[in-house]
């Protein structure tokens, strides 16, 4: 009975952590499910017409995070931190002949992602091991910027017209971030983990509503 008391103490304590404050720092990838259907409607316009098109997007940049938080107890944490969500992008190329005269169009949308993120953190603990659930708010700045270029040509490949037009979109919005983990108490300073975060209901000046996806490993330094 004594070796089961001892052993199941030692268990408890394995997975104990200490109360008070700490600094995060993650990285990781961004992903977000951009809404390309007005690109891909021109694009089939186009190709329609007998004409060529082209669509590039990318969905995904690295992400950063640097954070504060103060854990309560050995089951919950109250985090804020700085996000660094990366830069987004969908470009369109056509190529088309109108009335004898062959035209080239580009079109491209940027969109830069940060945030300041207040989180709460709810622990479940095994061993050094810890389950991670987190529900929280997002600060979310948009940088967005968007331009349309186009040359047309005549038969012998002399530029007859030519236009361009630039315009940006920045704004911000509070947004529901919700999220899961699993970190590794390796002394009582010390902490690993990983997490997957959503950031939900994102509208955009230059985009539809979307949601962006976060997934990180980082470390935690306790004091």
């Amino acid at each position: 009975m004594k070796l089961s008391i001892l052993a199941m103490s030692t268990l408890l304590l394995a997975g104990t952590a200490q109360a008070g404050p700490y600094l995060v720092l993650e990285a990781g990838q961004a992903r977000g499910d951009f809404d390309l259907n007005d690109f891909k409607a021109f694009n089939q316009s186009v190709i329609d017409a007998g004409g060529t098109a082209s669509l590039d997007d990318d969905d995904t940049d690295t992400a950063l995070s640097l954070g504060g938080g103060y854990r309560l107890n050995n089951h919950f944490a109250v985090e804020l931190a700085y996000m660094d969500l990366g830069e987004y992008s969908a470009r369109s190329d056509t190529q088309d002949t109108v009335d004898g005269f062959d035209r080239e169009r580009t079109i491209e949308e940027r969109l830069e992602l940060s945030g300041l993120a207040l989180q709460a953190i709810g622990r479940w603990p095994i061993n050094n091991l810890a389950l991670e659930g987190s529900a929280g708010l997002i600060r979310l700045d948009q940088d967005g910027s968007a331009r349309a270029e186009g040359q047309t040509f005549d038969n012998s490949g002399t530029v007859v017209d030519s236009q361009s037009t630039r315009s940006s979109a920045d704004d911000s919005e509070t947004v529901p971030m919700f999220g899961v983990g699993v970190s590794y108490q390796f002394t009582d300073q010390l902490q690993a983990q990983v997490r997957y975060r959503r950031m939900m209901n994102i509208d955009s000046d230059l985009q539809d509503e979307y949601d962006l996806d976060l997934f990180t490993a980082g470390i935690g330094f306790y004091f």
